[in-house]
């Protein structure tokens, strides 16, 4: 095995902000967007304003993105567990409140402002108290995107971007349950975990199974809702990338090269899947490979990205991401449904308007409820998402060196 990579990945939370203020900017702008509907613009054009206004609407992209970082950062969390810093047990209490208490807070907030606010005020996004007992068993336990797998009226979130914390949750329970049962197999069983969601999620009979004759299809399991249905991939890309950096040989990187290519490859088929104006799987899959490629080629300047001063609002705005991630989706929808009422119903004074009044609230709170709430529930001595660090044993010299330096040894007056 060759030596561990002797740095840490130290942009991650510029990385975080990025892709965090581009899932803002999406539910800032998107009920402007609706006065310009996608199919007339593609059909009969429109202007620049009404253009921008669609890109605007890609930034719920910036999810896979956040999925390739978790991925990348649980699996070294993992990496902690399997080296015996902390045990399995410890890893579920360490996700459980590092994500539900925050996301609870805002839920019952977001829940209490919509008793109290007039209907009229309430955007679509927000369903108001018309959730049916198990849609609001499901909120409150982040498993309504599966839920309705058990029975029930049909899947509806309280809060509509929480069904990124669903998957995430999905992703923490399946790592914690390789760990328990297959610790020292964690990475193999998490590429067979991966290889099974590719062949569920795959169309096996254009692949193989009409040149044999074979209905290969009708053995998939359909679970929408769930990490098999193609999203564990996106999490995988981000295991992959830590396990690049941190362990792999150069014919291993080699072979993770080749998968992520072709899983790029293979998730831009068909094309029209990624022109369409929706948050397909293959936009989300094209987009975390991508990234896991972006990830790998900038390691060589991590440390000068991080230290650079013109990155520093991102950095500042990917400390505090869950905050402002939990946060900001009602206050966006609130306020741009109010200025929409109030005239700022088209897609110009939307993004000169609407967008930064929704950015600047968004931060500004995201930035109290990281330090009134989230802060008290950060887990202390939790892994960083680091590669090990293998040093050079001192020189006696040095080692006394350091000491004096430090004022370990004292010099005699």
């Amino acid at each position: 095995m060759p030596p561990a990579a002797s740095s840490r990945y130290e942009s991650l939370d510029l990385w975080r902000g990025v892709a965090c203020l581009l899932v803002v900017v999406c539910h800032s702008t998107e009920i402007g967007a609706a006065s310009v509907p996608r199919d007339r613009l593609i059909h009969s054009g429109g202007s620049l304003w009404d253009w921008l206004i669609h890109v605007s609407l890609e930034g719920r992209l910036g999810v896979p993105i956040f999925f390739v970082i978790s991925g990348y950062c649980i699996a070294a969390s993992a990496e902690s567990v399997r080296r015996g810093s902390h045990g399995t047990g410890s890893f579920f209490l360490r996700r459980f409140r590092r994500i539900y208490p925050p996301y609870w807070i805002v839920l019952a907030g977001t829940a209490v402002i919509v008793e109290v606010l007039p209907a009229t005020w309430l955007p679509a996004q927000i369903p108001g108290g018309t959730l049916a007992p198990p849609q609001w068993a499901g909120a409150v336990t982040l498993t309504e995107e599966w839920r309705p797998l058990l029975g029930g009226p049909p899947k509806r979130h309280f809060l509509n971007h929480s069904w990124t914390l669903c998957y995430e949750e999905q992703f923490y329970a399946v790592v914690g349950v390789i760990l328990l049962v297959a610790r020292r197999w964690f990475y193999p069983s998490v590429a067979a975990v991966t290889a099974l969601t590719y062949l569920n999620v795959t169309d096996l009979n254009a692949l193989v199974g009409s040149r044999l004759g074979l209905d290969l299809n009708r053995f998939q399991f359909a679970a929408p809702g769930t990490f098999i249905s193609g999203l564990w991939l996106a999490f995988a890309a981000g295991v992959a990338v830590y396990y690049w950096l941190t362990r792999a040989t150069s014919f291993q990187k080699r072979m993770i090269a080749v998968v992520l290519l072709g899983g790029t490859a293979w998730a831009a088929q068909p094309l029209s899947g990624l022109l369409t104006n929706n948050a397909t799987l293959s936009k989300c899959l094209v987009v975390a490979f991508l990234f896991a490629f972006v990830l790998l080629g900038l390691h060589r300047c991590d440390r000068r990205m991080s230290a650079a001063r013109v990155f520093a609002p991102l950095q500042f705005c990917g400390r505090m991401c869950y905050s402002l991630y939990l946060v900001h989706a009602p206050l966006c929808w609130v306020l741009s449904w109010a200025l929409y009422r109030n005239g700022l119903n088209s897609p110009a004074p939307t993004l000169l308007i609407t967008l930064p009044v929704c950015l600047v609230t968004s931060v500004i709170a995201g930035y109290a409820f990281h330090r009134g709430v989230e802060r008290h529930f950060l887990n202390s001595s939790r892994p960083k998402c680091t590669a090990p660090v293998e040093t050079a044993p001192a020189r006696p010299a040095e080692e006394a060196a350091r000491k004096v330096g430090s004022g370990l040894i004292r010099l005699p007056a």
